[in-house]
């Protein structure tokens, strides 16, 4: 394979994915490399075909079957409806194209049920750890950002993938992926996070088991937690996760397509104590607090303490070093930036470079724009001579400025242009 004989290489993963003997390691290596040997010989269409044939002779190791959904995660995640019968990947003269993000993501699903239930059966808790891992993963998958919102079904994991059927003919499929719907139904996802008929924001709990699970978005969180549980060393992986998403939904950063918070606005000092009554300022937002765009508008409210990304970036600095827990550390950094609270931001950034050095100095000079003093001029239209000039000059952290003003001879620089240009300059 290395020298590029892709085609014996195949013939050769093909036969020792397909034996019983093989270990369930050697397998998911093997059906790995055959994936992309089949890739690389732009025979994408017999991809399907193999991982079926492995999965029925290793139906019994969950390994195999969380590595066969990954496989299916990673697509391609299209074909072509030819004769009655889905293809994957591009064909010569297609016919229908299809889109299959939502329909893989199925198959995914249902192959990690099998492999969790398999589970039962070994004692390999690190194993266990990262299929519950990985299966939270692939709960999420088409589901980040803007489409969050999909967290609030519940996937069918008993309903049959039929990829033949497909109704989309420009990318649908089932479920679709952005803005489809169900068998490539148009529909649009809503601008901020989804809320419940009250109004108020939806937030994903862990559950007393997977199957008493409302929705998607509870599936995630409890395969989180059981991962957790099996390795305990993944708990600040984990937490991440959970502080990750609900930051991207309720953080404050939110709202910059939509208010001018995110860009510069015209106060004077006086206005610092009206801020902190302003319910929409941000500088008086508590560490329970948040002001997020949702689906209704915006709304400044509290934070559960196990969906508030604050803390939880906090319970991953407290659990000890780690590069997670620089992760954590430069998010509370940046969101502290967000708020307009300058002193939280400097303190986690100064205990960052404490704790984890700054080899690139991109702290130090982040920290620097925090606590620097500094300052500029901002563009001034033309004023009239004689009744005295005002410039606009912004600032931080500074008690004073001096200026020095210089007369400008208009006639002599204008004199002085002429000659350069004259003088045919190279550049």
């Amino acid at each position: 394979q290395k020298e590029g004989n892709y085609r014996d290489a195949w013939q050769l993963y093909q036969k020792l994915a397909l034996q019983k003997t093989n270990s369930d390691q050697g397998v998911v290596h093997d059906l790995r490399e055959g994936i992309q040997c089949l890739q690389q010989l732009n025979r994408v269409n017999e991809i399907d075909e193999f991982r079926e044939a492995v999965l029925k002779v290793h139906a019994d190791q969950p390994r195999v079957l969380w590595k066969a959904a990954e496989s299916l995660i990673q697509g391609p995640h299209y074909g072509y409806i030819i004769d009655g019968k889905f293809i994957r990947g591009q064909q010569r003269g297609g016919r229908r194209y299809v889109n299959t993000q939502e329909l893989d993501r199925l198959s995914a699903l249902r192959l990690m049920n099998r492999a969790v239930a398999l589970l039962k059966e070994t004692d390999d808790s690190g194993l266990a750890s990262s299929i519950h891992y990985d299966y939270a993963a692939y709960l999420m998958n088409g589901r980040e950002g803007g489409n969050a919102w999909k967290l609030q079904t519940l996937t069918d994991l008993n309903q049959t993938p039929d990829y033949d059927n497909l109704q989309s003919e420009s990318g649908g499929g089932f479920g679709g992926g952005f803005g489809r719907g169900y068998y490539g139904t148009p529909v649009e996802g809503p601008e901020g996070a989804p809320v419940d008929e009250a109004g108020n924001p939806i937030y994903y709990r862990v559950p007393q088991a997977f199957e008493t699970a409302d929705n998607d978005g509870a599936r995630w969180r409890w395969m989180l937690e059981q991962s957790a549980k099996l390795n305990p060393k993944r708990q600040q992986e984990v937490i991440l996760q959970v502080a990750n998403f609900n930051w991207s939904q309720f953080g404050v950063q939110t709202l910059q397509n939509y208010m001018p918070y995110f860009s510069r606005r015209n106060n004077v000092q006086g206005d610092r104590e009206e801020e902190q009554i302003n319910p929409f300022s941000l500088e008086s937002l508590k560490q329970t607090e948040t002001l997020a765009r949702l689906a209704t508008g915006i709304k400044r409210f509290n934070l559960p303490d196990d969906v508030n990304y604050i803390r939880l970036y906090q319970q991953i600095v407290e659990l000890g070093k780690s590069s997670v827990a620089e992760n954590a550390l430069g998010q509370l950094t940046s969101l502290f930036e967000n708020r307009r609270q300058y002193p939280e931001a400097a303190k986690y950034l100064q205990q960052s470079i404490q704790a984890y050095g700054d080899p690139y100095q991109n702290k130090t000079k982040q920290l620097n724009q925090i606590i620097g003093n500094w300052g500029q001029f901002e563009p001034n239209h033309t004023q009239v001579a004689g009744q005295g000039a005002k410039v606009d000059y912004r600032f931080r952290n500074g008690s004073h400025v001096d200026f020095e003003a210089y007369e400008v001879h208009v006639e002599k620089l204008l004199d002085d242009v002429k000659a350069y240009l004259k003088s045919r300059p190279a550049k």
